[in-house]
């Protein structure tokens, strides 16, 4: 078979498209190191790793001191309240008690009937006089 003249040039022009691409292609891929190095970014993370379980532990722990501290202050308050009472009641105990009043006695009033009837007799025995 023979080849057509007409399909000849752009067999070659197409394969020099090819050729001169990957030559492009090779020249940017290995002069790609030397003409810019890569941008390192450097990370550092400072990081400490927490265990809550002991924090928890901690926290309970806090608490219960307080708890105590302040239960024992209570008993302590208690405490000195009962003696203060006591103290008290000694104090009141050794004080002489104060004479107490007599109390005053009340006459005591005559019935009313007898006092009406005592009336009616003084207005009987004064008699206005009569013009």
């Amino acid at each position: 078979m023979k080849l057509d003249h007409s399909y000849v040039l752009p067999t070659i022009l197409a394969l020099g498209v090819h050729i001169v691409a990957a030559l492009i292609f090779a020249t940017e891929w290995q002069g790609t190191p030397e003409r810019k190095p890569p941008v390192q970014i450097k990370q550092r993370v400072e990081a400490t790793l927490i265990d809550l379980d002991s924090i928890l532990a901690m926290q309970k722990k806090e608490a219960d001191a307080k708890r105590k501290a302040a239960a024992a202050a209570e008993a302590k308050r208690k405490e000195e309240a009962k003696k203060k009472a006591a103290a008290k009641k000694k104090a009141e105990a050794r004080k002489k008690p104060k004479p107490r009043k007599k109390p005053r006695l009340r006459k005591k009033p005559k019935p009313r009937k007898k006092l009406k009837q005592k009336r009616r007799t003084r207005l009987r025995k004064k008699p206005k006089p009569r013009k």
